[in-house]
């Protein structure tokens, strides 16, 4: 819409939308690196010659700047079913 990109999210409620300037008033802030570890110990892995992988990144969003977002609903506004949007 209007050149401006558009993501669509099944955590945002039918009807409702969040807009921003996200790269001047938000920040991400990485406390590790990604850590990947692979096992091969899991009960009959090498048997089935399976491999058990867990990743992890921590990783927080700060809004210093909470004016440059806003979060709201469309008015008058149906979802896919005919509800009208709370």
């Amino acid at each position: 819409m209007w050149q401006v990109p558009m993501v669509i999210s099944p955590s945002m409620p039918s009807g409702s939308f969040l807009i921003g300037g996200f790269q001047q008033s938000t920040m991400l802030l990485s406390r590790d690196a990604l850590n990947v570890q692979i096992a091969f110990q899991n009960e009959d892995d090498f048997v089935k010659n399976l491999a058990c992988m867990r990743g992890e990144l921590r990783s927080g969003l700060a809004v210093p700047v909470p004016a440059g977002i806003l979060l709201g609903n469309f008015a008058g506004v149906t979802s896919a079913s005919g509800r009208k949007a709370a």
